[in-house]
Order: structure tokens, then C-alpha cells, then sequence
């Protein structure tokens, strides 16, 4: 066995390195478009063409060409070897499901059959590794940057079920601490179903699993430093719209079955984050974007980090699913705040709020003429009650602290419960506007 680049029998060139691969592929009658696909995908998969040769009996070298690891053919080279064929197994269905084992084991076969071939070949992926691993699960309260970047190397990651070839791209994601003393939610994403790892998966550190919950089923990323809300995803595996929202009824994930695969951009930014240790955000725009859909505990501290990040495919506030924070910035048809419905004028003081802890998260206050500004606008009876609460709270201060504020938490907390079902509707433009981007970025790389 010889190196097809280097190396050749007497008096004979063997074929070069694109030839070798077009004969191990047996694509010579091939379109080159498909030429060019085997090349790619060999490449992702790591490997090499190398040649078989021996003499006929007119003493004529004949040259039969293998495709391995490049490992294996250092080792194989001028070794003389015996030549066997080995027969896959019978492979069983999947009960329920009709389809096989293995139906995509690797991301390069799941690129080359995807709708979406055109937008992910212009991306570098590759699968967790022990230096992502370790990211996962590092200690928040050492390394209070940690999360940001935890956030960051999951945006736009792909969940491949090899089993099922189920796969979804990570559009937004939402990291939470696994304790109470680094983050107040951590049992709204973590359960102890979720956050023990399993008997059995592909990576022991970081699980990806099906977390059930009395709001549904939701898709979720675990370590034993932290737990990731998946609130945006879509599949890349067949083309139908994004889901918004962190409900995956729909979606099978197993820690046993699933492989992740990280954009590489995202590490890289990711990486530079676990460096900064004054790091306070993932990124400086839009900054209250990256809080997180929450519902209670607005009185604590931890409430408000910012540790939401998006894919390239969702970069921008027009396609990240919305919050009590950003509902206020929501366009919808009519671009008018004249318009702005109860839920609207609620989000802007939760709005607000979040700016103020993000500024001065020591001393934060709620200013009251923005309370009585936006109790003018309000045309919702619920709404109006709250916000009469609210004033009450003042008494005759013209503001009042924010952390640590039972009272404020309690007139906060029936605020976004009145709320969720304007955002619910509204993030359907969300989704329309994931899909748009989506599609336009598939033509763009088609060009």
C-alpha cells in the first residue's frame, strides 16, 4: 500500500489525489457537482484516498484505490496485507417509527442531504470535545463570566439523533445555574430528571435530553455546572418552519443517541468571553435581548443576567423569540406607540427595570412617573388594577428600589402572566422572520 500523492511503481503514475477519490467512489460517470460533493464530504469525515496495487498475470500493475484515515495509512504503508470484505449487520427498525438504526451517523451525510446543504456547508463545525466539556462545567460563582460563554459555544449548534436522523440547529438558547446560590431560576430549567447525568451517553459530561415539565416538553442541554433552554430551534435535517418557544413535543433527543456539533464560530467567541473575566454580557448591542423569558423572581438579583445568545441564522432582535423585557419593542403591523396594547405598556416597565439593574444593580430604582405615564395609556381593567398596586408602592417617594422588593416581585409576577399570551401570539412573526432570514441566507449561498 503507497501513498497515492507520493509514491509510484515502476515505470507506472498511479492516480493523483482527486482521481484516487473519484475511483474509490466509483463516481467516474458521475456530474462533476457530485464529483465535488464526495470530495467534501470525505474531507469533513477526515479522509484520505490510498492505492492497492499488485501485477496481473501479464505482469501489468492494476491499481485499485480505498479511502481511510491518514493514520491508517502510515501504518498500512509497504505492509503486505490480506484483502476481506466485511458485511454490515442486519439492521433493525425502530419501533414506532419505521425507520432504520444508523439512518444518519455523521454530520457530514446529514450536510450533504440537507435542505439546508447550501447555508451549513458555509459553516466549520465539529463535535463536543473535552475543552467544550470543560467550558460547560465550569464553576459560575469562580468564574462569574462563565456563563456568558456557556451561552455563546451553544448558539447555532446542531442536535443529530443518529438513530431517528432527527436533527436541529440551536437558534436561541437560555443558560441556567444549576444551584441557588449562582442563579434563583435554576428550577425552572433544571429538574432532577434533567440535571443527573444518564446511565448511558454519548458525551459523561454534557447531556442533552427531553426535560417534561408541568408547561410541557422542553429541549434542554445539562452539565453539572449548568442547564441550556433551547427557546428557538429549527430542523436541518427536512425543511418545515422554526419552533419559537421551548416546547419540543415534536422532537426526539437522547443522551444516548444524540451527538452535538459546535459551530466553530460560536467557540470562538465563546472562547474569547472564558477569557475576559470583566465580561459582563455576551455582546454589547441590544442589551436587554439577552435576558432571559422569565416569570417570577424579579426581586432577586440573578433575574437579570444576561446570558441569552443567538445563531447567526437568529442575530438580530427581529428574530429572537420575545420576553417581558423586549415585548415593548415588538412592530408588529402598525409601527405606532399610540398603539401599543396593555402588554406593551406593562413591558416597557419591565423594561425599564432591567435597564436600571443593568446600570446600577446595587441601587436600582423604579422611577414613578413612568409608572403614572404608562397608567394613562391603559385600556386593559387587569392591567389598570396592577399598575394602581404599583403606585400604591410609592406612597410619597418618586421611586423605589427594585432588588430585594417583595411587593414590587408580587405586582411583577401577575404582570407577565397577563402578558404571556400577547407574547405567545406575537412571537408568530418571530417565527415568519427566522424562516424569511433563513431561506434568503439558503439563496445567498447558493450564489
Amino acid at each position: 500500500m503507497k501513498y497515492t500523492l507520493y509514491e509510484m511503481e515502476t515505470n507506472v503514475m498511479l492516480r493523483d489525489h482527486s482521481e484516487a477519490i473519484i475511483n474509490a467512489c466509483q463516481s467516474m460517470d458521475s456530474s462533476l457537482d457530485v464529483k465535488h460533493k464526495n470530495s467534501w464530504i470525505i474531507d469533513k469525515m477526515g479522509l484520505e484516498p490510498f492505492a492497492l496495487t499488485f501485477s496481473d498475470h501479464q505482469n501489468n500493475v492494476v491499481e485499485y484505490n480505498a479511502l481511510s484515515h491518514s493514520t491508517n495509512i502510515r501504518k498500512m504503508s509497504n505492509n503486505t496485507f490480506e484483502c476481506k470484505a466485511i458485511l454490515p449487520e442486519k439492521r433493525k427498525s425502530i419501533e414506532g417509527e419505521g425507520v432504520k438504526a444508523n439512518v444518519c451517523s455523521n454530520l457530514a451525510s446529514l450536510i450533504h442531504g440537507s435542505p439546508l446543504r447550501n447555508l451549513l456547508m458555509q459553516r466549520t463545525y465539529f463535535q463536543l470535545n473535552d475543552e467544550i466539556s470543560s467550558l460547560l462545567n465550569g464553576d459560575w460563582k469562580h468564574e462569574p463570566n462563565l456563563k456568558f460563554a456557556c451561552a455563546q459555544v451553544l448558539a447555532g449548534a446542531i442536535l443529530l439523533n443518529v438513530s431517528s436522523g432527527v436533527a436541529i440547529m440551536i437558534n436561541t438558547i437560555e443558560m441556567y445555574g444549576m444551584t441557588k446560590s449562582v442563579d434563583i431560576h435554576r428550577d425552572v430549567s433544571a429538574s432532577m430528571d434533567s440535571s443527573l447525568p444518564p446511565i448511558s451517553s454519548n458525551y459523561c459530561d454534557v447531556w442533552p435530553c427531553i426535560q417534561n415539565t408541568r408547561d410541557g416538553r422542553k429541549l434542554v442541554i445539562a452539565s453539572f455546572s449548568c442547564i441550556g433552554l433551547i427557546t428557538s430551534s429549527m430542523r436541518v435535517d427536512i425543511l418545515e418552519d422554526p419552533n419559537i418557544g421551548p416546547s419540543s413535543s415534536t422532537i426526539t433527543i437522547s443522551p444516548e443517541t444524540t451527538k452535538l456539533y459546535i459551530d466553530q464560530e460560536s467557540w470562538n467567541k465563546a472562547n474569547a468571553l472564558a477569557l475576559k473575566i470583566e465580561a459582563r454580557s455576551i455582546h454589547t448591542s441590544y442589551l436587554i435581548g439577552q435576558m432571559r423569558q422569565l416569570r417570577s423572581q424579579f426581586h432577586h438579583p440573578t433575574s437579570y443576567m444576561l446570558c441569552r445568545a443567538s445563531s447567526h441564522v437568529a442575530m438580530g432582535r427581529f428574530c429572537q423569540p420575545l420576553t417581558v423585557f423586549t415585548y415593548a419593542d415588538f412592530e408588529g403591523i402598525k409601527k405606532s406607540i399610540e398603539n401599543d396594547n396593555s402588554s406593551m405598556i406593562a413591558s416597557r416597565i419591565f423594561q425599564e427595570i432591567g435597564y436600571e439593574v443593568i446600570k446600577t444593580p446595587a441601587t436600582a430604582k423604579l422611577n414613578k412617573t413612568l409608572v403614572v405615564k404608562s397608567m394613562a395609556e391603559l385600556n386593559d381593567n387587569k392591567m389598570k388594577v396592577l399598575f394602581s398596586d404599583l403606585l400604591a408602592l410609592f406612597g410619597d417617594n418618586d421611586s423605589i428600589s427594585i432588588l430585594r422588593n417583595r411587593d414590587l416581585n408580587d405586582i411583577m409576577q401577575q404582570m407577565a402572566q397577563i402578558m404571556a399570551s400577547d407574547i405567545s401570539k406575537a412571537n408568530q412573526a418571530v417565527l415568519r422572520n427566522v424562516r424569511e432570514r433563513r431561506d434568503a441566507l439558503i439563496n445567498m449561498s447558493a450564489h
